[in-house]
C-alpha cells in the first residue's frame, strides 16, 4: 500500500482501471467520481455515527434522542492509501 499524497496545486487523483473505467478521489478524501465510458457518477463518503439509546448491548439498536433523526459527524478523513494490482485497485481511507 502506498500513502496517497497530493501535490500543492493538485485537487484530485485518478486511477485508470481499463480504457473505459476510472475513479478519481478529491483532496478532501470525501468526494469521488466513478467514470465509465466518459460518463461521471459522483459519490461522497460521509463518516457518521449514531449514539445508542441503551448502553447494555441490546440486540436491537435504537438511536438516542440526539441521533434519532439522523447520524452525526464522526471525523474527517485524514489520509488514504492505494494498492494497485493487475486485477484490483484498493483505496483505503482512514
Amino acid at each position: 500500500m502506498t500513502i496517497l499524497e497530493f501535490l500543492d496545486m493538485e485537487n484530485e487523483k485518478s486511477f485508470q482501471f481499463d480504457n473505459k473505467n476510472k475513479i478519481s478521489i478529491s483532496k478532501n478524501l470525501e468526494n469521488f467520481k466513478y467514470i465509465r465510458n466518459g460518463q461521471e457518477f459522483p459519490f461522497k463518503l460521509s463518516y457518521k455515527y449514531y449514539i445508542s439509546k441503551y448502553e447494555s448491548g441490546h440486540y436491537i439498536f435504537t438511536p438516542d434522542g440526539i441521533t434519532s433523526k439522523g447520524s452525526i459527524p464522526y471525523a474527517m478523513p485524514e489520509k488514504a492509501s492505494v494498492l494497485e494490482g493487475d486485477l484490483l485497485t484498493q483505496i483505503t481511507v482512514y
